[in-house]
């Protein structure tokens, strides 16, 4: 899907000045960051080419307007920082006792749970692919319906004697 028409995505780049030197911030610059993202991305609106499925209009053009993920690297293009930004931070503070990084492990915690939920409640309801958010987050069904969780053996008896031979050998 292309961006929207007339958006102004290179001003990110220039408002946080070079590209690829992570931004320094202080807990409060962060969290007002963060919430000025949330903001912009919530009534950042997209247009999905869809037709109509029946009726006497079947098959007409209809343009759907469709809510904006959240997604960790838009949040990282507009705070100006790259993709580990969040980790290396988090790794940083880790057992660190100051405000600061308490401040901080609470305002990472809480953008990686809200951008997590919004994209799930959004593939819940059908707002987002539910296949693409699946795999975005990581997540996987897997169901074992024939062994219980043992190995399974497997067995093959090969009638030709040529062909046996062959295999034994191997």
């Amino acid at each position: 899907m292309p961006a929207p028409k007339n958006n102004e995505y290179w001003k990110i780049a220039k408002e946080n000045g070079k590209i690829g030197r992570n931004k320094v911030y202080t807990p409060e610059e962060l969290t007002d960051k963060i919430n000025e993202w949330i903001e912009i991305t919530q009534n950042s609106v997209w247009e999905k080419e869809d037709f109509i499925k029946s009726g006497p209009a079947a098959g007409e053009k209809v343009y759907l307007k469709t809510a904006t993920p959240f997604l960790i690297q838009d949040l990282c293009l507009f705070l100006g920082v790259n993709r580990n930004y969040f980790t290396q931070l988090s790794e940083s503070i880790k057992d660190k006792k100051d405000n600061d990084s308490k401040d901080f492990s609470c305002i990472i915690s809480h953008v990686e749970q809200l951008i997590t939920n919004q994209k799930l409640q959004g593939a819940t309801i059908g707002a987002y692919n539910p296949m693409i958010i699946a795999r975005i987050e990581g997540l996987k069904e897997k169901q074992d319906i024939t062994s219980n969780d043992d190995s399974i053996s497997l067995s093959v008896n090969v009638l030709n004697k040529d062909i046996s031979k062959d295999l034994e050998k191997e």
